[in-house]
């Protein structure tokens, strides 16, 4: 078996690579995000652009060095090699905010990416391209909302496809290398559970009237087609969850 975690040594993120057989420990310069199916790559995103534009989702330690830029160049998302430790970024900020939002461009806004899961085939990954109009202060940032479309790509960044374009994405999962199930609000309809077929515009409401409200959904790998996705709640007023199947 192999653990990774990510970690901060010397003024940088890390990421450890530990074989439990041999008791084997390695690291590689760059944190890790998620992790390719055959556990030979990873995707990452820029962990201190992320603490700085919504505390509590990032790590800690070390400032966002692009902190004066709205969409730098030199942030975004890499392509990291778990066997030789060689990072490439792929995906960079200041590209992406030329791929217009209702007919604009968002280079006025501040930007980062979050939230990044690799296809269960590993030809593609997906992530949350997120902005804000105004910074503030990191007490602001923390309660004020966002805007957030859902992009997938290849594994070197190319082929770029804006998924859900909505500006509403949440919480999502892979159902199978062709889709993903998001809890989103399209376009002239309803916030739900929604299944979007990659690079097309083929979309379905997933659980209607069954599961109402945004949760953490997974797919549960049971037989050839997924069919059970477990859920939840966020916190009601007693601070109570509610995990569920459907």
């Amino acid at each position: 078996m192999t653990i990774l975690w990510n970690d901060r040594e010397e003024g940088r993120f890390v990421c450890h690579i530990l074989d439990t057989k041999t008791g084997v420990r390695r690291t590689v310069p760059k944190p890790i995000y998620s992790v390719s199916p055959d556990g030979k790559w990873a995707v990452t995103a820029d962990f201190a652009r992320i603490q700085a534009m919504r505390p509590g989702y990032g790590y800690q330690g070390i400032p966002d060095p692009c902190a004066d830029e709205k969409a730098p160049q030199d942030s975004g998302i890499w392509r990291v090699n778990l066997e030789t430790g060689d990072s490439q970024l792929i995906v960079s900020l200041a590209d992406i905010v030329k791929i217009p939002f209702a007919g604009e461009t968002l280079e006025q806004n501040w930007n980062w990416f979050n939230h990044l899961l690799v296809s269960p085939d590993g030809t593609r990954f997906i992530f949350l391209h997120r902005w804000r109009k105004d910074v503030g202060t990191a007490e602001s940032r923390a309660r004020t909302g966002f805007v957030t479309r859902l992009f997938t790509a290849n594994l070197d960044g190319s082929d770029l496809y804006v998924l859900d374009p909505s500006g509403h994405t949440s919480h999502f999962i892979w159902r199978d290398p062709q889709h993903v199930c998001a809890w989103t609000k399209p376009e002239g309809r309803k916030a739900a559970f929604y299944l979007f077929q990659d690079r097309t515009r083929n979309v379905e409401i997933v659980g209607d009237g069954v599961m109402p409200i945004n949760g953490h959904n997974t797919y549960l790998p049971i037989g050839d087609s997924p069919q059970w996705i477990l859920n939840d709640t966020y916190p009601d007023r007693t601070r109570r969850q509610t995990p569920h199947l459907y």
